[in-house]
């Protein structure tokens, strides 16, 4: 069994996390909270941006990531997959 240890209502960027919905979504938020508009508004510079941190901080390498990051951003899947793609041409 995984022990974990959380300060009682500490929102803590290191906490642990036992489901990997959970850690998409917390990476996700850490990602878009700066973003004062809805998300279905952002540039596609913005999004990119965003793809951006998200693959800098490993989210792709989860299981369900891209089609959650899809959704969320309002834009296909192979959209997620062709900007992950430039930016990785770009050496971003």
């Amino acid at each position: 069994a995984v022990m974990e240890f959380h300060e009682t209502g500490a929102k803590d960027a290191e906490q642990f996390h036992n489901n990997p919905d959970d850690l998409i979504e917390s990476i996700f938020h850490k990602a878009t909270e700066k973003y004062d508009i809805s998300l279905d508004r952002l540039t596609q510079d913005e999004r990119v941006e965003i793809i951006r941190q998200l693959k800098d901080n490993g989210l792709f390498q989860l299981k369900g990531a891209i089609p959650y990051v899809a959704e969320r951003l309002f834009c296909s899947t192979a959209s997620v997959y062709r900007y992950i793609g430039k930016i990785g041409r770009e050496g971003l």
